[in-house]
């Protein structure tokens, strides 16, 4: 059996997770130390720059970048969101899957960065977001936005998009809320800094500069991932401006605090 397959055999076996950390443990971490330190780990929401942020970093030479690497660890990462459980799992996991990475940009890592700086030490984490009008207006978009928010895919069935009785406008404002805040809260004590997708997509990239220690000599790229199969051939709204008067009174209600907290207006 190859590494994948050890993989999936205890993917699909969570309750192996103190076996799986102890033969990490021995077998890898006790011998690697110099393959897990200086990680740089970049949190999101998702539709907001992850691949042209990672394509960034590999523009500018940076070796081990990795967009959703796989396996990207889904599931793992929203059930340890609703349940914190099958920490050992996750942490062998973690770093049998992550030990070669140098920057990961992820959204299923959105609940993870206190197990990442665990196994990784001195990881840095960066918490990459988006206007979350913006954000919407992108996702009402799409073609498949009503069969997005209504899938049985776990994040957007779990607590993350509020409850199954919301109208689609309303999980999705729940779940750009959710995730946001479950990584501002996570990354309170550890290394990390804020980025707008706004600041990065213009080259706005002093901060980020000086955190990662990195001199990014290419400041600007092409869009990445944009996405144009998915998109309505007319769209439905250009903007928070054309949106219902009853979406933008259940979006001040839901992402509104946070909204302005992140700086947005």
């Amino acid at each position: 059996m190859g590494l994948r397959g050890h993989l999936n055999f205890f993917i699909d076996n969570s309750y192996l997770g103190d076996t799986l950390w102890a033969v990490t443990k021995s077998r890898y971490l006790d011998f690697g130390a110099e393959n897990r330190e200086n990680k740089i780990f970049c949190l999101c929401t998702g539709s907001c720059g992850s691949g042209y942020i990672t394509e960034l970093f590999k523009s500018n030479n940076v070796p081990g970048c990795y967009h959703e690497k796989h396996p990207s660890l889904d599931h793992v990462g929203v059930d340890y969101a609703i349940r914190s459980k099958n920490r050992s799992y996750i942490k062998g996991l973690l770093y049998l899957t992550r030990h070669d990475v140098q920057f990961e940009a992820n959204n299923r890592f959105f609940a993870l960065a206190p197990l990442l700086n665990e196994v990784f030490p001195n990881s840095k984490f960066i918490h990459l977001h988006r206007s979350a009008k913006d954000t919407l207006t992108s996702s009402m978009n799409k073609k498949s936005f009503e069969d997005f928010w209504n899938s049985k895919r776990l994040r957007y069935c779990s607590f993350l998009s509020g409850s199954p009785e919301l109208t689609t406008f309303e999980k999705a404002c729940w779940y750009w809320t959710n995730i946001n805040q479950r990584i501002i809260d996570d990354l309170r004590d550890l290394p990390s800094m804020e980025l707008s997708f706004d600041d990065l997509v213009v080259g706005n990239l002093a901060e980020l500069e000086e955190f990662t220690s990195i001199d990014f000599d290419t400041k600007k790229i092409q869009p990445v991932n944009t996405k144009q199969k998915q998109k309505l051939e007319t769209p439905k709204y250009k903007s928070y401006d054309e949106w219902p008067d009853e979406f933008k009174q259940r979006f001040d209600d839901i992402c509104g605090s946070l909204q302005a907290k992140l700086g947005y207006s």
